[in-house]
């Protein structure tokens, strides 16, 4: 059988599969518009530039049309808007779409990673029973956005945190222009209350709560404002952050090779003499 050939992710038919963003691609055109070099580099490969972002044969032709109109509409008329004015997230439209939208990514995310455990190691992090908790959230997950059934939808927490000034005054590095997804479950392994999928792309954050409840967000719940701003976010999402952007960037620039980082400095001269008409 081909690899493209194969059962899809959503519908469980067996068809033609198309090689899918797990995150949207529009997310990294994003992270590219403020590269010099217009190339990026993953966490997991740091010695290692790509111009484009995770793929997978994921889905099919039917269902990736399906997600293609919400995250079209999401990029027309939230993320646009964001990137002009990237200190306020505008959710002056259709809530119930963006719901749609944002809960497609985190099964995306989830269905990817339980099938490849080295993308975030889950079974490292939790119990076999959890495991098997987070295998039903995945299936159920993806009834709910087979069927677009919104009202199940909503019982599920999802946060918008617009994140410019929270990286520009912690931060040094420019690190707001990321794009990574992680999970997260509180407390200790087989007794975790709170679990949550955290996906970062350029200017913004998405939480989106995987089992438990949390009363320290509400400012950022999708459902509650048509417009949000950045306050003050709970400790558990300060640390998570601090984690993936010192404590993981200070690893990574430890695995760069002294070769792949003079070829990235090579590349950026070379941009800034392209730039500079030279």
């Amino acid at each position: 059988m081909n690899e493209n050939k194969s059962k899809c992710r959503l519908c469980n038919e067996n068809r033609e599969l198309l090689k899918s963003h797990i995150i949207p691609k529009f997310f990294y055109n994003a992270l590219k518009e403020k590269s010099i070099t217009k190339k990026m580099v993953y966490s997991h490969t740091p010695n290692k530039s790509v111009q484009d972002g995770e793929k997978s044969y994921f889905l099919c032709s039917e269902c990736e049309e399906q997600f293609s109109k919400y995250e079209k509409y999401f990029s027309e008329k939230v993320y646009e808007k964001l990137k002009n004015d990237n200190r306020v997230i505008q959710l002056s439209c259709d809530q119930k779409k963006i719901r749609y939208f944002v809960l497609s990514m985190a099964w995306r995310i989830l269905k990817y990673s339980l099938e490849d455990d080295s993308k975030l190691h889950l079974k490292n992090h939790l119990s076999p029973k959890e495991m098997d908790y987070l295998n039903d959230v995945e299936i159920k997950w993806a009834g709910w956005l087979r069927d677009e059934d919104e009202k199940q939808m909503r019982t599920v927490q999802m946060f918008l945190i617009p994140t410019t000034e929270y990286f520009e005054d912690k931060l040094e590095r420019r690190t707001y222009s990321n794009v990574g997804y992680d999970f997260c479950a509180t407390g200790e392994k087989d007794n975790s209350k709170y679990a949550y999928i955290i996906i970062q792309v350029p200017y913004m954050l998405f939480v989106i709560t995987v089992w438990g409840k949390t009363e320290k967000m509400k400012g950022y719940l999708l459902g509650k404002k048509s417009e949000i701003t950045l306050g003050q976010l709970p400790n558990f999402i300060d640390e998570h952050l601090h984690r993936l952007h010192v404590t993981r960037f200070n690893e990574i620039n430890a695995e760069m090779t002294d070769e792949h980082r003079a070829d990235i400095v090579r590349r950026v001269e070379k941009s800034n003499k392209t730039i500079n008409g030279l």
